[in-house]
């Protein structure tokens, strides 16, 4: 879900009410580095400060997140089993929220709460993809009577030949391609 959001923001970024100008459109988290999965090389070097033992700049990825969606609380670190990771988050200067209407010029109020419920720090209070879809932010497109509920699959693999996971594969989108909506 936060892919959806963050795909959802870029798209939201191209209308002209938002960003008059081409040149005005860009990613709503343009991070250039993040320790310690890629950190700056070449060109991309920035000036890092040291803060309790972890590089910090203005360019690092989580930076720009958290200004946007704030820096998380103590209790959105439920789904981190690293506490070196945690104790990296615990590093950031505390960020507040921004309202989306600060980031963008037009926004209806359920593209705003649209944003609001899919960038979320925690993936375990995010949004769901069902409830995404039933987000009255998709009212006009709907059509509900083409939906249709899709089943979880639940494969173990492990123990299976390349062939087997392929002729898994086969049958489970030939199930989807015999039951895909008309829409004559």
């Amino acid at each position: 879900m936060w892919s959806v959001g963050c795909i959802f923001a870029e798209l939201l970024n191209m209308l002209k009410e938002n960003a008059p100008y081409y040149t005005d459109r860009s990613p709503l988290f343009p991070g250039k580095a993040c320790y310690p999965l890629s950190p700056p090389r070449g060109e991309e070097k920035v000036p890092y400060k040291n803060i309790n033992d972890f590089p910090h700049s203005s360019e690092d990825q989580l930076d720009k997140i958290f200004q946007i969606i704030g820096t998380p609380d103590e209790k959105d670190y439920d789904f981190i089993t690293d506490q070196k990771a945690i104790k990296y988050i615990k590093s950031f200067s505390h960020k507040d929220r921004k309202n989306f209407k600060q980031v963008f010029k037009y926004l209806t109020p359920e593209a705003e709460d649209f944003l609001t419920r899919t960038l979320i720090f925690n993936p375990n209070n995010r949004i769901s993809i069902d409830d995404a879809v039933r987000h009255p932010l998709f009212d006009s497109v709907r059509d509900k009577s083409v939906e249709m509920e899709m089943k979880p699959i639940n494969i173990e693999l492990d123990n299976l030949s390349i062939e087997e996971i392929k002729e898994l594969f086969k049958k489970e989108l030939q199930f989807y391609q015999d039951h895909k909506p008309n829409f004559n």
